[in-house]
């Protein structure tokens, strides 16, 4: 198993940089994208908001409506 990461050293906005990651791993190809934005932030506010961003960024209505679909058909914790 491979584990490819993308960061960057210019851009510090982590929307961002998510955005572009999941966009150039769905280009190459990968099917399976885990977005993590390091734990660097106290659990607070401002880390739910750009939790949300980031999310709202790069999942699309299709994804979600798939893992509702599964949801529904298998019991999930």
């Amino acid at each position: 198993m491979f584990i490819f990461m993308i960061f960057s050293y210019t851009e510090v906005d982590p929307v961002v940089i998510a955005q572009d990651g999941v966009e150039m791993f769905k280009k190459e190809g990968f099917e399976i994208i885990i977005v993590d934005t390091s734990g660097r932030h106290k659990q607070e506010e401002s880390l739910f908001e750009e939790m949300l961003q980031v999310s709202n960024a790069i999942v699309s209505n299709m994804i979600l409506e798939k893992c509702y679909k599964f949801q529904r058909t298998l019991y999930v914790l």
